[in-house]
């Protein structure tokens, strides 16, 4: 248990324990876990927008003759809505499939196998609570397993379930198939949105004065937040440029 100011935060582990207490042979939600007053956020969309969220179809962006109409597409997705689905993907049914069943195998496993795998302190891969800022006000409940897949060489060998025994290759299959998958996307993303879209730096904006963040690659932007999440800090911060 830390302490950040006044508020009393609970680290990864303590909530993982203890929601899993908590949870055990129940059928109620604890009221820790409860939020029935909050006032959730309505539908924000403007009086000349639609519903209709934005499908991008692989097939259409292979074939010459639709691939510039749905590149397009493809951009204004990416620009307007920050995110898209993805229809005619190419990955084998099966090889999803797989990918599922194991994964839910493992979440099925009781408490103390899923930490023979457990994230270590100031990690990011691994089994656990990965939302380490909750107050002792209310909880998140959030079980997760962040693995890194590509590259290979990169992968902690240490951190990959061996039980269920499927888990292992089907991880492999998928996230081999993930990586292909996400090459083509990137490459049609940034014949439409610019390089930067893939291997850009993130830095203020000149416009803005005398920089208070230094530069970062892109890529290791993107690592860094994911770090700051699993750690409940903001990557951010870590970039300041110290003024003497």
């Amino acid at each position: 248990m830390d302490r950040i100011g006044d508020e009393v935060v609970l680290t990864r582990a303590e909530i993982t324990d203890a929601a899993a207490a908590t949870f055990a042979d129940s059928t109620v939600i604890p009221d820790r876990y409860a939020r029935p007053d909050e006032v959730r956020d309505g539908v924000v969309v403007g009086d000349d927008e639609s519903y209709e969220l934005p499908l991008v179809d692989m097939a259409r962006l292979l074939d010459s003759e639709s691939s510039e109409a749905e590149t397009a597409k493809l951009g204004s997705a990416c620009r307007d809505w920050g995110f898209f689905q993805l229809t005619n993907h190419g990955v084998d049914e099966s090889v999803v499939q797989d990918m599922k069943d194991s994964t839910m195998q493992f979440f099925r496993l009781p408490l103390d196998k899923k930490k023979a795998v457990a994230t270590q302190a100031g990690g990011l891969e691994g089994f656990g609570h990965h939302f380490a800022g909750a107050s002792c006000d209310k909880l998140d409940w959030a079980e997760s397993l962040i693995l890194l897949t590509q590259q290979k060489e990169q992968r902690s060998m240490e951190f990959w379930p061996a039980d269920p025994a499927t888990l292992r290759p089907s991880l492999d299959k998928y996230s081999l198939e993930m990586s292909r998958l996400t090459s083509r996307l990137m490459a049609f993303m940034a014949s439409d949105l610019g390089d930067a879209c893939v291997a850009g730096t993130v830095r203020p904006l000149p416009g803005l004065g005398e920089a208070r963040y230094r530069a970062i690659e892109y890529v290791e932007y993107l690592k860094g937040n994911y770090r700051g999440l699993a750690e409940g800090t903001r990557f951010v911060d870590s970039l300041e440029i110290s003024v003497a």
